[in-house]
């Protein structure tokens, strides 16, 4: 087949001029690879630039080699080849398969194909994208091994304990057990450092009847706090120097517990005493710091420091595998104008956190935002400075959300939030700062426009996606009409006239 010349930036081959003028347009910005087919020979009638970017391969093979993707489609996946000539001749469908890149790396695609029938004009439209989805399987598979890995740890903890005699057995043995059973439930959380962290400190605070529990993990965004007990100490953000991580530097990798007298903003002014260990990866690294807090003198002679640096142990593993985790789900496809997950994957995420959120039977909170009259605001001041007025809100609600709540880009001017709160007032505090702030933010001169915004609360308002969604787009469209709430009364004359700047 033969492809046509490329377009003057050489990074869509094969559009012609007309109607596809506008797709072409769209596509140039787009994260995915898009193409377009022949309906009838399935031979690529244009591809996007972004295909030489991932894949490396001139984007002349594409459109030249009919038989170009199943020669580099690795060996195992060619059956699928077969499954997505199918759905290309029949009513379309999603693919996932392995390809080998031009510089030798093996990445997983996942491809949907879209077939448009125009009855009208007896035309049929053939048209697809490919997103590389390497992170999300990698991850995937290290979640496999962990479950895998700790369930194996449960059950021999488990036989370990049926084979001895129960008289005989200590409470540490007892605890052990427990805390590696607790490892091995709910195995989803590990895969994300934070619900990690929060679900870990909890559980070895109730084993080790500790006052105080407090995990610092240095991530690949920075130090935070990643959980504790009681929970309303993970309240406390601190992104700058851990206090407690960097005592232990000073110290041996392998140091005991340690009382640490650097007073760590992770840690509340109310706690008297601190002491702290390291937890440590499968490489011997320092990746974060066990603390706790207690008035039982047996924890601090040798026999009770070792029985935390078994636990610091599990600790550190658990840790360095949410952490990694969380670094390849960082490099998943964002929104590349705000940053923000696409919709996608926004969803999936809130799917996984509130099937946490019903097992450990905690509250979150849905918030959204639809930036109103956005196409008038576009219309008026052009797309470039409306693409900056959605960027400055999107840093809005990053600015007041912690480090583990989730945003996303749901739609064109739509911006949407879970949070993970312990009383859904929180939730409303949180919303009420984000009014506040776009209401006075600006793109040079220029006002962004006003955002309407909506909430549902699990499980108040509902306990599926589904559910929540509908619940939380009725008060978004019901909010339109009264764009103030969440503001001070003294702040009305302000922000009022914001807001009719941006409808006028």
């Amino acid at each position: 087949m033969n492809g046509a010349p490329p377009n003057g930036n050489g990074s869509v081959r094969g559009m012609g001029r007309g109607p596809r003028r506008r797709f072409r347009d769209l596509v140039e910005v787009a994260d995915s690879v898009l193409w377009e087919a022949d309906p009838l020979t399935l031979h690529l009638s244009f591809i996007t630039g972004r295909a030489e970017q991932l894949f490396g391969y001139p984007l002349e093979r594409w459109l030249e080699e009919p038989d170009f993707l199943d020669s580099i489609v690795l060996p195992d996946d060619r059956e699928i080849l077969r499954a997505r000539a199918g759905a290309m001749r029949a009513s379309g469908g999603t693919v996932e398969y392995r390809i080998r890149t031009a510089d030798g790396r093996t990445l997983w695609l996942r491809e949907a194909i879209r077939v448009t029938n125009d009855v009208q004009n007896g035309r049929t439209a053939l048209h697809g994208a490919m997103v590389d989805i390497t992170a999300l399987r990698e991850a995937e598979d290290m979640s496999e091994r962990l479950r895998t890995l700790l369930e194996a740890n449960a059950r021999v903890a488990e036989q370990a304990t049926r084979e001895e005699d129960t008289r005989t057995v200590s409470a540490g043995t007892d605890r052990r057990t427990r805390f590696q059973i607790a490892l091995a439930e709910n195995i989803d959380d590990l895969v994300d450092a934070r619900s990690a962290g929060r679900r870990l400190s909890r559980v070895l605070a109730d084993l080790l009847q500790l006052d105080v529990v407090i995990v610092c993990a240095r991530g690949f965004d920075g130090t935070t706090i990643a959980g504790s007990a009681p929970e309303e100490i993970s309240r406390i953000e601190h992104s700058g120097r851990c206090e407690l991580l960097a005592r232990l530097d000073e110290l041996d990798a392998a140091a005991s517990l340690t009382i640490v007298h650097a007073r760590c903003a992770h840690v509340p002014m109310a706690v008297e005493a601190i002491a702290a260990l390291p937890l440590l990866d499968s490489r011997g690294e320092q990746i974060g710091a066990l603390a706790i807090g207690t008035s039982e003198p047996a924890w601090f002679v040798q026999s009770g420091k070792l029985e935390l640096a078994w636990y610091a142990a599990q600790l550190g593993k658990a840790m360095a595998l949410g952490l990694a985790s969380e670094r390849l789900s960082s490099s998943v496809a964002r929104d590349p104008l705000t940053g923000l997950l696409l919709r996608d994957d926004f969803y999936a995420r809130f799917s996984q956190e509130l099937s946490r959120a019903a097992r450990h039977r905690t509250t979150l909170a849905l918030l959204r935002w639809d930036l109103i009259d956005f196409a008038e605001f576009n219309e008026r001041h052009g797309r470039r400075v409306g693409d900056r007025a959605l960027r400055a809100f999107a840093d809005v609600v990053r600015a007041e959300l912690r480090g583990y709540d989730v945003a996303g880009r749901i739609g064109p001017d739509e911006l949407s939030a879970v949070l993970f709160v312990e009383k859904h007032a929180s939730a409303h505090i949180v919303a009420a700062r984000i009014q506040k702030s776009a209401a006075t933010a600006r793109v040079g001169d220029v006002f962004i426009p006003f955002p309407a915004r909506g909430f549902a609360l699990f499980p108040d308002d509902g306990t599926d996606v589904a559910a929540l969604d509908r619940v939380s787009l009725v008060r978004m469209a019901n909010h339109r009409d009264t764009r103030l709430a969440f503001v001070r009364k003294d702040e009305l004359p302000l922000v009022r006239a914001v807001a009719e700047d941006a409808a006028d």
